[in-house]
Formats: structure tokens, C-alpha cells, sequence
């Protein structure tokens, strides 16, 4: 299977093969090849990246221990709602672990779709720290500490450049699961992430989107077959019963400060994952209605649309690198700063005259 990478025009040779329940059994890559082995209740217990083994234990669908071919431990993570902290072994020279040495801890700080986007040590310096796109490709990153938990909470297989979502695996370059939904979803594209919604959805099961998550769970508690209870959620979708609160807060923030509803979808101004920045320099609600525009999908989130949120946005790169950067760059910014600078950048992206304006 080839893939093109839209922005480079690169080409990507994927080869896969599956076992007799249709479960991703190998992916070779340029001269490269990841083999998956799985447990009885269908996860992945085992990887091979280039010959070398990986164990992976698991509590229910998460992932608490991973461990090297003798189970000598890797990384073992503490969880809340999402992987809260890990204790990681060190690595010598020789990109070997180093058992004789102390395991370290380390603190993960997410953004509001559950990714990665600080590591940190006891004295809270960043170790590691990540930058994506809607999608979930990896823009920059810089690592010092081991880890593969990454966008939306989940194991990123850096031979092949792929989530490990349990039911399938998933594409960033091309915004696609590379098997079919077994669920048969909710619509004639079987390999859709998230009806192509990135920013308002995820998908940690590689079944269902996570806020259509609860009416699915709903349907087990009661009792039904997961395919019934797949039917269940899409007709409480149907009527409204399942919203993203995420999207719900924003849309009543908007009618709050405009007096309207929003006709497309709310997008923030000032991402949300420096929130703490911004309040320390004189933003005192980032969520306050005046920092927000309405936006069609395809201006928001669709490359194909050069959505804002993507790398091939008027403005060169996507809307939260651009603000990872300037704040780098203007450590010491005050109130007036960051309001010119959002007024220049909403001026270039073409979307000034979608703010919300107060009623």
C-alpha cells in the first residue's frame, strides 16, 4: 500500500499483513518491520521493532507495564484518567537499559484531547516535549526520557509511524485507520478517524469516537451484544443524546457573549494547552468568548480546505506551533502582546471577521 504525504508530495510504502481475526500481524516500511503478537483478550502483548522484543502488560485496555524480552521493566505507568506518571529505567551508551541504575519517575502533562505534551522530572524540568497537529502528526518534538504515550493518550510505533488504537492502527499522514471498522460505522468510509473531526473527537478504542464513548458504554450496562449496543449509540446520536461537553461549554460561551448561537464550529483563539501562560500574563480567561471564532470545518480543521489547524494553513503552519513559538520568543509579553498578536494572526489567516463580536 502507498500513501503520499500531502505537504511533501513524499512517498510512504506500507506493507501489511493480518491474522486470521483480521489483527495487524506485521507492517514492513522502507527496509523496516514492526510484528505484533496479542493476548486472549485480542490487545497487543508483543512487538518486535527490527528484532528487538517488547512485553507489554495490561489492566482492562490499558497498558500499566512495558517490559523487555527478559520482563525487565521499561516503563511502568501510573494512571488516573489518563497515564499520570511513569517510572522509567535509565539507558546507557550503549542504547541499552541500564538495570543496575535507579528507575526514575516522570510526570506527564496532556492537552485537552488527552496528548502528550510535557514530560517532566520531580523538579519539574522538561524532559521531553511535543508538538502536533489536528491529527496527530508529530511536528517537533524533543526527547530526553523514553516514552511512547503520545497523541490522545496512546502508544505511538516509531518503525512504522503509527498509533496503536487496540481494534486497529491508525495513519496521521493520512488521517486514516489502515483497516476497516468492524462496527461498520456510521457511514460508507470504513477507515474515517473520527468523522474527519479530530479537534473535537478521539478514538481510543479504534471502535467508536470517545464522546460517542458513554451512550456505547450505556448499551453494555444494559446488557447488550457490542453490536447492539454499537446500534443503541447511533440512535441516541440521531436524536442528540450524546454530545462533547467540550463542545457544548464552548458553544454556550459563544450565545453567552454574542447573544447568537454559532453556526460552525467554535474555535479557540488561545490554545488551551498554555492556558497557565497566558493567565500569568494577564489573560485572565482564555475561554472568554471574545477570543473565539466561528468557523467552518474546512477553514478550522480539513487540510484540503488549508484549515488553520493544519501545516498547510495561510499562515505557513499550524495555529497552536504558532503560538508554541511566539511564546518562546516573547517570554516577557504582557496583555496588549498577546491581543495584537491574535489580531495579526486571525488578519493573516483570513478569519478576523468570524470573531465573536459582544451582543
Amino acid at each position: 500500500m502507498t500513501f503520499y504525504n500531502k505537504k511533501s508530495n513524499t512517498r510512504i510504502d506500507l506493507k501489511f499483513i493480518l491474522n486470521v481475526k483480521q489483527q495487524l500481524k506485521a507492517i514492513t516500511k522502507e527496509g523496516t518491520a514492526l510484528v505484533s503478537r496479542y493476548d486472549t483478550e485480542g490487545l497487543r502483548a508483543e512487538i518486535e521493532e527490527n528484532e528487538k522484543l517488547t512485553k507489554f502488560i495490561f489492566h482492562k485496555e490499558n497498558v500499566l507495564v512495558e517490559a523487555d524480552k527478559d520482563w525487565n521493566v521499561v516503563s511502568r505507568f501510573s494512571r488516573g484518567y489518563e497515564v499520570v506518571a511513569a517510572d522509567v529505567a535509565e539507558v546507557n551508551n550503549h542504547s541499552d537499559l541500564d538495570f543496575s541504575s535507579n528507575i526514575n519517575r516522570f510526570y506527564y502533562t496532556t492537552d485537552e484531547q488527552g496528548s502528550t505534551i510535557f514530560v517532566t522530572d520531580k523538579n519539574q524540568e522538561i524532559k521531553n516535549e511535543y508538538w502536533y497537529d489536528a491529527f496527530g502528526n508529530v511536528l517537533e518534538v524533543q526527547e530526553e526520557v523514553h516514552n511512547r504515550i503520545t497523541y490522545t493518550g496512546q502508544q505511538f510505533d516509531g518503525v512504522t509511524g503509527q498509533y496503536y488504537l487496540r481494534a486497529r492502527f491508525y495513519n496521521p499522514v493520512i488521517g486514516r485507520f489502515t483497516q476497516e471498522d468492524t462496527y461498520r460505522g456510521d457511514g460508507l468510509n470504513l477507515y474515517a478517524y473520527c468523522g474527519n473531526n479530530p479537534v473535537t473527537y478521539y478514538d481510543p478504542s479504534g471502535f467508536v469516537c470517545r464522546t460517542k464513548y458513554n451512550a456505547y458504554k450505556e448499551g453494555r450496562d444494559k446488557g447488550l451484544s457490542p453490536k447492539d449496543a454499537h446500534d443503541y449509540m447511533k440512535e441516541k446520536l440521531a436524536k442528540g443524546g450524546s454530545k462533547s461537553s467540550r463542545t457544548e461549554i464552548q458553544r454556550s460561551k459563544w450565545k453567552e457573549y454574542t447573544g447568537t448561537d454559532p453556526v460552525g464550529e467554535v474555535h479557540y483563539g488561545l490554545p488551551e494547552q498554555y492556558h497557565d501562560w497566558f493567565k500569568e500574563h494577564g489573560i485572565e480567561d482564555i475561554n472568554s468568548g471574545e477570543f473565539y471564532f466561528d468557523l467552518d470545518k474546512g477553514t478550522h480543521r480539513l487540510k484540503a480546505d488549508n484549515g488553520i489547524h493544519t501545516n498547510n494553513s495561510k499562515l505557513g503552519d499550524n495555529w497552536n506551533s504558532i503560538w508554541r513559538k511566539w511564546i518562546k520568543q516573547n517570554p516577557e509579553a504582557g496583555l496588549q502582546d498577546i491581543t495584537n498578536q491574535l489580531d495579526s494572526m486571525s488578519k493573516k489567516a483570513g478569519i478576523e471577521k468570524y470573531r465573536a463580536k459582544p451582543k
